[in-house]
């Protein structure tokens, strides 16, 4: 086994001798480290193979003069190339250290093995994705259509370039923890966070198909309340007041025309014709008596009670003509109070 140290950070690195001289990634801070040779790794034992070598020398001690000349001088030649060849070795290790750094290619700097082989997949339709199918070649499927292109990573950045139909396409894209956030809006996730995304989608539409339901039963709770209130609002429980008018025309028996007020209604009753019109109060907007010695009757819209009419006319009051309108009018005025809600949406 081969260990060395990374260039950039300083972390203990082992690795096999069949890849002496080759390239490797530092697992901590992804540096790419150029893997020392043999001839790197002489110059610690060359400074034991000098002592080893000198150590007969000194157990040779005194000798003879022209033995210790002799052995001086084949220590200082020793000394001499130890110190050239140290030179030679670190010339060449900072050679090849900062040769490796320059050629490194910083597309895909760190976790290349965990970030290739990925699919981002655009989350509203889904129907577009980009596979990254190795550390340089990725596939981008829209709809159908599959197109080849390249990327390349620059630390949270990765650019993908895409030829198609004679034409280039470069994007942008950066990269985040959900996924890929292109520069143009578009965005491509993972396929956790695309779960979950689509979970809250779900999530979504389901509360809002709530709301639509509960809106529509309250609507129709509405309408029933409301078409119950009218139906209250029509529905007579006593009577008020009663008033009967001599018809004064030249007949073997008199007629009387009866005017009836409830809480809710009035009815004007013709005995010579037998005719019955009732009139509900939610349908009247004015009754007044005029120099006629009539009782006019104003209705807010054609309703079916009164057969359509837009008016009536009452002609035999007479000089009883203001006592009836005073009485019609508070009764009126009674239900309006009980039924504020009829008075001002005439009709229901």
């Amino acid at each position: 086994m081969i260990r060395f140290e990374c260039s950039k950070c300083g972390e203990e690195m082992e690795v096999p001798e069949s890849i002496e001289g080759g390239t490797e990634t530092c697992p901590t801070c992804g540096s790419v480290n150029r893997v020392p040779t043999r001839l790197s790794r002489v110059a610690p034992r060359g400074g034991a193979e000098a002592s080893e070598l000198a150590s007969p020398t000194r157990q040779a001690g005194a000798g003879s003069p022209g033995l210790r000349e002799s052995n001086a001088r084949g220590r200082l030649i020793l000394l001499t190339s130890v110190g050239v060849g140290g030179a030679l070795l670190i010339g060449t290790v900072l050679v090849l250290a900062f040769g490796s750094r320059r050629g490194a290619i910083p597309s895909i700097p760190a976790k290349s093995s965990s970030f290739a082989k990925m699919t981002f997949t655009e989350p509203k339709y889904g129907r577009r994705n980009i596979t990254l199918v190795s550390e340089k070649e990725c596939e981008i499927r829209r709809g159908g259509e599959i197109l080849l292109g390249e990327y390349s990573r620059h630390d949270d950045k990765l650019r993908v370039v895409v030829k198609s139909f004679g034409g280039t396409r470069v994007m942008y894209f950066e990269i985040v923890d959900e996924g890929l956030h292109g520069t143009d809006g578009e965005n491509y996730l993972l396929p956790g966070p695309l779960a979950q995304y689509r979970g809250r989608v779900r999530l979504a539409q389901e509360a809002k198909k709530n709301r639509l339901i509960e809106e529509r039963a309250r609507i129709e709770q509405e309408r029933q309340d409301r078409a119950r209130r009218l139906l209250v609002s029509k529905t007579s429980t006593k009577v008020l007041a009663g008033y009967s008018c001599p018809m004064t025309f030249a007949q073997s028996t008199p007629k009387v025309q009866e005017i009836t007020l409830t809480d809710v209604d009035v009815t004007f009753t013709n005995h010579y014709g037998g005719k019955a019109t009732k009139a509900w109060y939610g349908c009247i907007r004015r009754v007044y008596a005029d120099s006629r010695h009539y009782i006019i009757v104003d209705f807010s819209y054609r309703a079916p009670e009164v057969g359509y009419s837009s008016s009536m006319l009452v002609p035999y009051a007479k000089e009883r003509r203001e006592e009836i309108v005073g009485a019609i009018m508070r009764a009126i005025a009674a239900w309006r109070t009980r039924f504020p809600e009829q008075a001002s949406h005439p009709g229901g």
